[in-house]
């Protein structure tokens, strides 16, 4: 009597089945090239599969993770070293790592990384669909590719890392002219995804984690209406640098695929080993701030909120509060900071919630950096403050953001009106 031991491979779990059969006649021959066959059909086995390979842990989560790349736009340069570095970084476990990349004049296209395991150690990309030349900055676009990678590769858990121009809740182009509406997230021919349509596009309470690979995405407004889609954000209060976390990643992308610990310490873990290298730069290139925001408590921030704007308060002065931007950098006038520090912020206009306000900041900012200095020598700024979280404050020299800032969710939930 022989036996052969076969590991079967699956969407969400590997087992083992062991088959006998007497080894008497010239149908061994027979079986086992039948059985061979079985296993080279298996989903999975041609990539990563092995007799003495134990493949994924069940007890385990699985996590898929997203990675989405609007780069239609004057990043187009910055897509495939992140991809490759991707590559050189990604490891066969119990996850699925998913990028979707559109190219100024190469198109859209949606590709898995694969291999890094016994049988396969170089890793490599798999085309999984062609899209041809579409508008990745559309909330259609980004929900229709976002359902297509959870429905195609589910797992228990998922993760979304998102990569492209970015300014918080600013209306499209706002930015650059505060006389328009807003800007938000994405940029493909000179189109741009509003703050509510992104959120609209996302699920309730799928994602465990959303990365921010983009600028000014950690204002109070931008997060806030985040809360129900996300459990943590890995967000930045001022501009993210190029080449954002590129070098990071063959170092640092499967952290994010840790099941073993928290969610929490997967992005503590991958926040600061951006950080670290930021740090060991010189010159106007050592400049960061990165945070990690819990969504869980950001409703009991908005309630504080409302009952500080029901209150008496002090008036703002705006030129000395701690800034994140570089006003008059981005073509914009007036050329006034429109990112303060949030906790700066109640700080000056009443000190007597100041403690319990930082309190709440603990529970809700669960980890934060920031250099010395953000691009001195390019309008820069000293950072003296950095709660990890940015909030607007209407000037009257801006109308236009003034009244679209009244749309926000934020306002509207903290407003005395």
């Amino acid at each position: 009597m022989t036996k052969i031991e076969i590991h079967w491979y699956n969407k969400t779990k590997f087992t083992k089945t062991t088959i006998s059969y007497l080894n008497k006649n010239k149908s061994v021959f027979l079986v086992k090239n039948f059985l061979w066959f079985l296993l080279c059909i298996s989903e999975g086995l041609v990539s990563c599969i092995s007799e003495d390979y134990e493949g994924p842990n069940p007890d385990l989560p699985s996590r898929t993770v997203l990675v989405y790349m609007d780069g239609d736009n004057n990043l187009y340069d910055e897509i495939e070293p992140k991809i490759e570095a991707m590559r050189q970084g990604w490891k066969y476990g119990n996850g699925k790592l998913l990028v979707y990349c559109d190219i100024a004049g190469k198109g859209a296209r949606l590709l898995r990384i694969r291999g890094g395991c016994q049988v396969t150690p170089e890793p490599y990309i798999e085309t999984v669909h062609e899209y041809g030349e579409i508008n990745s900055a559309s909330a259609d676009v980004f929900k229709q590719v976002f359902q297509e990678a959870i429905q195609k590769y589910p797992a228990e858990e998922y993760g979304l890392i998102y990569f492209s121009h970015a300014s918080g809740w600013l209306p499209s182009g706002a930015l650059s002219d505060p006389s328009l509406g807003t800007r938000s997230f994405g940029s493909d021919h000179n189109t741009e995804m509003e703050l509510e349509a992104l959120v609209n596009a996302l699920p309730e309470h799928k994602l465990k984690f959303i990365i921010f690979e983009a600028c000014l995405t950690a204002g109070v407004e931008t997060v806030y209406a985040l809360r129900n889609k996300t459990d943590y954000l890995l967000v930045s209060s001022a501009e993210m640098l190029s080449p954002g976390f590129t070098p990071i990643y063959k170092s640092s992308i499967m952290k994010l695929f840790d099941t073993e610990i928290s969610t929490v310490n997967n992005l503590k873990n991958f926040a600061s080993d951006y950080y670290t290298y930021v740090s060991g730069l010189t010159g106007n290139k050592q400049s960061a701030t990165i945070s990690i925001i819990d969504t869980k408590n950001l409703e009991n921030l908005a309630e504080t909120m409302r009952e500080i704007n029901t209150t008496e308060t002090t008036p703002p002065q705006t030129n000395l509060l701690q800034h994140f931007d570089r006003p008059g950098q981005y073509g914009d006038t007036p050329a006034l900071p429109k990112y303060f520090d949030f906790q700066d912020y109640i700080q000056q206009i009443t000190p007597e919630y100041d403690v319990y306000i930082k309190n709440l900041l603990n529970k809700i900012v669960v980890w934060k950096a920031a250099t010395e200095t953000f691009l001195p020598d390019i309008g820069g700024f000293n950072i003296s403050k950095h709660s990890g979280l940015t909030i607007y404050i209407e000037q009257e020299e801006l109308p236009t953001l003034n009244a679209a800032y009244k749309n926000t969710e934020w306002y509207r939930d903290t407003s005395a009106e």
